[in-house]
């Protein structure tokens, strides 16, 4: 029998009422993959509901078995089933974090512009005639400045920033 029969046997079986006991062993599919068959055809909750309690009852069957196995077997189980359920709780709330950090980044993102906005004045790029660090606005007129400094006796370096108090007597010279 292929995987899609074996499925489609199994389905068949829930719908008919068949025990999910008789249709594991019928057809060698776990009770946990014939539950996740029902919720994945939307089988009915009470199918749901017999494939956990048959789970439980086998874990219970287990536990109290007379075979060193058959309980070791049974405690490997719930071992297993605690960690599986720990590691998808684990997963929600990462993904949840995940999903609440993206919303605050992109409030942040979204304060921080209107605080560059306020800043601003409104303005969204700085102006065309941006002053240069020194406050010089062009380089030829921080050329006159240099060459009317030279004139004037100052020592001025030829390039980098010019001295504040350069710039002002340049600008108030006439």
């Amino acid at each position: 029998m292929t995987t899609t029969d074996t499925r489609t046997a199994a389905l068949t079986a829930l719908q008919n009422g068949r025990p999910i006991a008789d249709i594991a062993a019928k057809t060698g599919l776990s009770t946990g993959q014939i539950a996740a068959l029902a919720e994945a055809a939307g089988a009915t909750s009470e199918h749901a509901r017999t494939a956990l309690r048959d789970l439980i009852e086998a874990l219970a069957w287990g536990e109290q078995h007379d075979t060193k196995k058959a309980r070791n077997l049974a405690a490997r189980a719930r071992r297993a089933l605690t960690d599986l359920v720990q590691l998808r709780h684990e997963e929600t709330a990462i993904a949840q974090a995940r999903e609440e950090v993206a919303a605050l980044k992109k409030q942040l993102a979204d304060a921080e512009a209107k605080l560059r906005t306020v800043r601003t004045g409104g303005r969204t790029t700085a102006p065309a005639t941006a002053a240069a660090g020194d406050g010089a606005r062009t380089r030829e007129e921080r050329r006159a400045i240099r060459e009317w400094a030279r004139a004037q006796g100052h020592q001025v370096a030829d390039r980098g920033l010019l001295p504040s108090h350069l710039i002002t007597a340049y600008r108030n010279r006439a």
